[in-house]
């Protein structure tokens, strides 16, 4: 009997552990031995001190990239984690493997690191690292180090936007043949002598990205990309790539982003395109691609990005596009069809999950495509310099997610709609035979209504409460200057120096079409000519404010409340029919940079305030009826004499001794004032006069400078591409 109950008792209490161990809560508070093994894990004495060397091989600075970089690649100083007592697995951006507890990922994309890598460096003592990623530091136009061929089990190698400059050590890496993902893409001076010398003996390679790397000097035969069966992702976009490139390319089983923008001088066509093709992201804006674009191209069900702007195609746009009905963004531009009626694009309407579409310089005809109805989504509508005519339908202006619409340079006639949906914040119409004005449009933060059939007094019954760029230029409104920007609370107002520069702009992808770490944006940007030179800003500043009211009937005084706009930039008020003084309240527009107030009938003395205006560094008064003595010091003594011109009781003379103009142009002479504004081209416009012109960058490859300087061309870009080119860094010594 006691055995019995033994035996009961003893299978009673083994139930009971077998039921206790199984129990979440159990298993919950009672570690794991795999999460006591990690806890217990240290990493190796010698790796430990290598990454030390390698920490202490970069020069201590306070300096890191600033604007958007932070915001968009997290900067952080990592290494500030790394200490001489701690366990090299738990520091920050360090991964050690479970088993060995060797270092086997060094993750430090936007570490502040600056400084130079040779091959003497510990990191290449690492050699069980399998991923290290040291992009968007700066390592100030130092060599790849040879010494990186010594990491033979590297997976994943990303050192793009870090400022390595010469040769890629193509031979060392290419006996990496573990090599999955290989990221070299540059913003400084990287070159490489052979891409099938690199990456032949990559077997396993999906992703390689090495944009904007100079590969003129490799040969222009790149049939042996069709052999890497694994690429998931190729970007090769602005590497100055010659010669044919192989159609098989783009029907690679596992291909998903293809991106060879801005190559000029790569020819290639389309192939005929398979079903099931993973194909998300084809790029070949600004190549010499030609021949017929294929129906087949309707095959690509997964694609959600196309840009075939600026290259050789010729025939229509396939109706077979309307089948892409996953496609997020498509690009046309320069794009040059047979039938040239907006009718033909009905198939747009399929494509409803469509956020931008642009459509440049077809010289469409008819009216605006009525299927855009059916884009919902909508968020840029970018179709300038076409033919199409007719009014503004009312209903372009209520899509519920519009943000910014580009019309200019078309023959558009009528009233601007009425009713704005509250997200519009960027309307370009200028160079359309438009009247009437707007209704509401409070979201407004760009406004461009230059060269139209505009007329009479601008109602001042709302405000502009987000307005920065204003552009009325060029129409027929008359009477006072209006205020409504004035009145309201708007950034024009407001001067906050301490304001990280950021940038008027708008993500373009989803977030999960940014798998392999690419970004994509959307740019306002700014052709003004200014300064006797056409410059085209790429990216506007979130601090950028400006005002052209020129070349209207505008009269009576400049009102004092201007010198309110302390974030003005500027401001140009010339060919109008002003009088009164300059307001000595300008003397409190300490942002502005630009000031156009010629060939108006201002009379009295230029303001001695103005000399305070340090960052004016342009200034046109001529042909006024202006007089006394012009103000000396500063930039006033660095003005063209041009500039005061036309303004018989000047005192020119005493202004050219004292400020020892030191010019050679001859004693300058009163000129009759040019010609009358007649609505005509720019070309009557005075040197001096801001022409601002809006246009919106295309996504898709970088090809020129940024910020301020001279370019002539539009083109496409990336977020990282133009914070890059906008910031990167001079060479120090």
């Amino acid at each position: 009997m006691e055995s019995s109950i033994s035996i009961i008792l003893h299978l009673y209490l083994v139930a009971l552990v077998v039921l206790v161990s199984s129990s979440p809560s159990h298993s919950s508070m009672a570690p794991s031995v795999s999460s006591l093994e990690k806890t217990r894990r240290r990493c190796h004495d010698e790796e430990k001190a290598a990454l030390l060397q390698f920490k202490h091989s970069f020069a201590s600075t306070n300096e890191c990239y600033n604007g958007d970089w932070s915001d968009v690649f997290h900067q952080k100083r990592k290494l500030e984690s790394w200490k001489e007592g701690g366990d090299c697995c738990s520091w920050e951006g360090v991964e050690c493997g479970d088993d060995h507890h060797h270092v086997v990922g060094l993750h430090l994309s936007g570490s502040c690191l600056y400084g130079s890598v040779n091959s003497s460096n510990a990191l290449f003592t690492l050699t069980h690292l399998q991923r290290l990623d040291l992009s968007y530091n700066d390592f100030n136009y130092s060599h790849i180090p040879s010494a990186i061929g010594n990491l033979s089990s590297l997976t994943h190698l990303n050192l793009s936007g870090s400022n390595f400059s010469g040769q890629i050590p193509q031979q060392h890496l290419s006996n990496i043949t573990t090599m999955v993902s290989l990221d070299l893409s540059s913003y400084s001076e990287l070159e490489l002598h052979s891409l099938k010398g690199l990456v032949q003996h990559m077997s396993n390679l999906k992703h390689l990205h090495l944009s904007r790397v100079d590969l003129s000097s490799s040969a222009p035969h790149h049939d042996f990309l069709s052999n890497f069966s694994s690429l998931q992702s190729l970007h090769l976009s602005s590497c100055e790539l010659r010669g044919g490139f192989p159609a098989a390319i783009f029907n690679l089983p596992n291909i998903k982003m293809l991106d060879l923008s801005g190559n000029p001088d790569l020819r290639g066509y389309l192939p005929s395109f398979r079903s099931g093709s993973p194909l998300k992201s084809l790029r070949l804006s600004h190549t010499s691609f030609g021949g017929v674009l294929p129906p087949s191209i309707g095959n690509l069900a997964s694609l959600e990005e196309l840009d075939i702007g600026i290259c050789s195609f010729t025939g229509d746009l396939p109706t077979s596009l309307g089948n892409l009905t996953q496609l997020v963004s498509l690009g046309a531009n320069n794009f040059t069809p047979d039938t040239l009626d907006t009718s033909s694009l009905s198939w747009i309407g399929k494509l409803t999950k469509l956020t931008d579409l642009f459509l440049k310089g077809l010289d469409l005809t008819g009216e605006i495509p009525s299927s855009l109805i059916n884009l919902t989504r909508l968020t840029n509508l970018y179709m300038p310099y076409n033919r199409i005519s007719g009014p503004i339908p009312s209903w372009i202006m209520t899509l519920p997610q519009l943000n910014s619409i580009v019309l200019s340079h078309n023959q558009l006639s009528g009233h601007i709609p009425p009713n704005f949906n509250h997200l519009i914040q960027h309307l370009d119409l200028c160079y359309n035979n438009l009247e009437g004005w707007l209704v509401t449009a409070s979201e407004l933060r760009i406004l461009i209504l230059r060269s139209n059939s505009f007329h009479g007094v601008i109602n001042d019954d709302f405000g502009f409460s987000n307005i920065q760029v204003i552009d009325l230029s060029n129409n027929n409104f008359r009477g006072k200057l209006p205020s409504m920007f004035i009145d309201a609370p708007n950034p024009m107002r407001a001067l906050n120096v301490s304001r990280p520069l950021e940038y008027m702009e708008q993500d373009l992808y989803p977030p999960s079409y940014w798998n392999s770490e690419e970004f994509g944006s959307f740019d306002y940007s700014l052709t003004m000519h200014n300064k006797g030179l056409e410059m085209n800003y790429l990216k506007i500043p979130n601090i950028f404010c400006g005002i052209d009211f020129s070349s209207n009937n505008f009269e009576g005084q400049i009102p004092e409340t201007f010198g309110y706009l302390a974030g003005l930039q500027l401001l140009n008020l010339s060919r109008n029919d002003l009088s009164g003084q300059i307001p000595s309240s300008f003397t409190n527009l300490t942002s502005l940079e630009s000031l156009d107030l010629s060939q108006n009938q201002l009379s009295g003395h230029i303001p001695m305030e103005l000399t305070k205006l340090t960052p004016l560094s342009s200034l046109n008064v001529s042909f006024n009826n202006l007089s006394g003595p012009i103000p000396q010091g500063n930039q006033f003594c660095t003005y063209d004499a041009k500039s005061y011109e036309g303004n018989p009781g000047l005192f020119i003379e005493t202004w050219n001794k004292q400020c020892g103009n030191a010019r050679s142009s001859p004693q300058l002479k009163q000129q009759p004032p040019p010609a009358t504004f007649d609505g005509g081209d720019d070309d009557v416009d005075s040197e001096y006069e801001f022409r601002m012109k809006w246009i919106i960058i295309l996504i898709g490859f970088v090809s020129g400078l940024v910020g301020g300087v001279i370019v002539g061309n539009e083109f496409t870009t990336r977020k990282h591409d133009w914070f890059v080119k906008t910031f990167a860094r001079k060479r120090r010594g």
